[in-house]
């Protein structure tokens, strides 16, 4: 499950064209972000049942966002909200995987349900 999910998490921040895509003032989280990957990755084997627990709740709020995203594609929408709560979640895995990183913002489920709640339809 770990493994899977970092290989999706890096999927989605580093592909053809992310450079360009990515807006800067995330863009320049990256390192922060790659390191948090790292870190999480060292400490999969003491920590197996509390990833598993984290990657599933994750799952539930990535995959609502990519539902989204898809339907404000096929709408031809733009939405802000939905952008930084994209962003929120990668904050959100620093926060339960390298906490001693720290965050850009603070970042909780009650936050990202407040967030998700700005949200275009």
């Amino acid at each position: 499950v770990a493994l899977n999910d970092i290989k999706a998490q890096l999927g989605n921040l580093v592909y053809p064209g992310f450079v360009r895509e990515t807006p800067a003032e995330w863009l320049k989280e990256y390192p922060r972000y790659l390191k948090a990957i790292e870190q999480r990755f060292e400490k999969i084997g003491s920590q197996l049942q509390r990833d598993r627990v984290w990657s599933g709740e994750l799952a539930g709020y990535w995959e609502q966002y990519q539902v989204r995203l898809k339907k404000h594609l096929q709408e031809g929408k733009r939405d802000a909200e939905l952008a930084l709560y994209r962003w929120m979640l990668e904050e959100y895995r620093v926060s339960l995987w390298a906490q001693q990183l720290g965050t850009r913002m603070a970042v909780s489920d009650k936050r990202l349900n407040r967030q998700w709640s700005q949200v275009e339809p």
